[in-house]
């Protein structure tokens, strides 16, 4: 048998069933052991058992992270990846030669959780590789899925999967940018009506040979904003996100897609990356509601027109 957080399941054939210590899940099927995690081998069809925490208190379905570095051999390869419980998907994730360190949320279904103490996930990729396809690195369960309109979320607190691409790990205090375009997607709790207000805390690596940064944030692909760091202080960058601009992420969820794109690079002293860009602290999302004028008796406006506040 193997133990994973006081459940023991049985083992079938020796060959099948990995473990690893403390409470990481194991891969069934296709997986060799690593000292950091897991390899995946190259065909596509795996399965991992997720555990299932303090199942008599779940009133919601519960959202689980699994963290994956998928491997890309050729740049014009994207792997899909869909995760799949009972034959239903539960989560899917896109990985190219740009985003291969990506991780992917899946779905655990409320009613399917009572009074179990694990659960078996099916995962299957779009295309067979040779050698391996994917390092199997992490598992967090009970993520937030979403960013909490009007509430300040700090990096430390947002799923692996809202940094897409050009991010470094995450530090003390926030998240350095490490591409000259990084990418996020910030989760929103559904769908907006209206035109969002984003309000980022940023500050900006700077140097002697990089005394002044400029950045351009894009939403949708659409420059919103440029700033201009000539100071390493933390600041708060407002942007205003269209509302025809929020699209749907392959599990149907409302997201901002946005890109912190540089206009300068230099060589830093960190060498575990070749530059930084702008560290990113904290997000918040606020929705933008807009008065319309009343119209009195005499059909003369009472009030002001298009004044923006927040909710």
């Amino acid at each position: 048998t193997v133990k994973i957080t006081g459940v023991e399941f049985e083992r079938v054939k020796s060959n099948e069933v990995y473990s690893l210590t403390g409470e990481r899940p194991i891969v069934v099927s296709g997986a060799g052991l690593s000292v950091e995690g897991q390899w995946l081998d190259g065909s596509k069809k795996h399965k991992i058992i997720v555990p299932i925490h303090n199942r008599g208190d779940l009133s919601e379905d519960i959202f689980t992270e699994v963290s994956l570095s998928v491997h890309i051999p050729t740049p014009e390869l994207v792997q899909h990846l869909d995760a799949r419980y009972g034959g239903q998907i539960i989560g899917r994730q896109d990985y190219n030669q740009n985003s291969r360190d990506r991780s992917i949320l899946l779905q655990l279904p409320l009613k399917e959780l009572i009074n179990k103490d694990f659960i078996e996930v099916d995962l299957e990729f779009s295309e067979q590789v040779p050698t391996w396809i994917a390092h199997f690195k992490s598992m967090r369960i009970g993520v937030k899925p979403y960013l909490e309109y009007g509430r300040k979320t700090f990096t430390k607190e947002l799923p692996e999967y809202v940094f897409v691409s050009g991010w470094q790990w995450q530090g003390s205090l926030g998240r350095w940018s490490i591409a000259e375009e990084s990418k996020i997607e910030i989760p929103l709790s559904r769908v907006p009506d209206v035109d969002i207000k984003v309000s980022f805390e940023l500050s900006a690596y700077l140097n002697k040979n990089l005394p002044v940064q400029e950045v351009d944030i894009l939403v949708g692909g659409e420059v919103v904003k440029r700033e201009v760091f000539a100071s390493q202080d933390v600041r708060t960058v407002e942007i205003i996100a269209p509302k025809n601009l929020v699209i749907n992420d392959l599990n149907g969820s409302p997201i901002i897609p946005v890109e912190f794109k540089l206009r300068h690079t230099a060589p830093n002293s960190d060498a575990t990356s070749k530059f930084l860009g702008v560290r990113l602290s904290s997000i918040i999302a606020e929705e933008i509601t807009v008065l319309r004028g009343s119209v009195n008796a005499d059909n003369k406006s009472e009030t002001q027109t298009d004044v923006p506040t927040q909710q």
